[in-house]
């Protein structure tokens, strides 16, 4: 049975559709990166949104399991603790977004779509 801290899945994908299409526009507006770049930039921020989203959504489900009982704290604790850092991980992913952005926008240089994807998955 739901209790307050029950959560409105449709609703976390409303904002999630809501977020991409503010952050759709915002690349739109951005003159010094190509089209390849920018659609590479906004899978970025859906995969990390969609990370932070599903990481949430799995540790309040459980969270509400385990809270209370020591027990469940034991049996349970080592995932809790996975599914904070997959949160800290899409949080870091769109931090790096950020700032590879910024750091193309220094660029004289078209950015290249292929380097900035190989930039980020060896930070992962």
């Amino acid at each position: 049975m739901p209790d307050d801290r029950s959560i409105d899945v449709k609703q976390l994908f409303e904002q999630r559709e809501i977020k991409t299409s503010e952050f759709s526009g915002l690349l739109e507006k951005i003159k010094y990166a190509s089209r390849e770049t920018k659609k590479l930039w906004l899978e970025i921020y859906e995969n990390a949104v969609d990370d932070r989203a599903n990481a949430y959504v799995l540790f309040i489900d459980l969270y509400q399991f385990v809270a209370g009982n020591q027990q469940g704290h034991v049996n349970h604790g080592p995932m809790l603790a996975k599914y904070m850092e997959r949160l800290e991980k899409a949080n870091s992913a769109l931090i790096k977004l950020a700032e590879m952005i910024d750091a193309a926008r220094g660029e004289d240089e078209p950015v290249d779509a292929a380097a900035l994807y190989e930039s980020f998955e060896k930070d992962e």
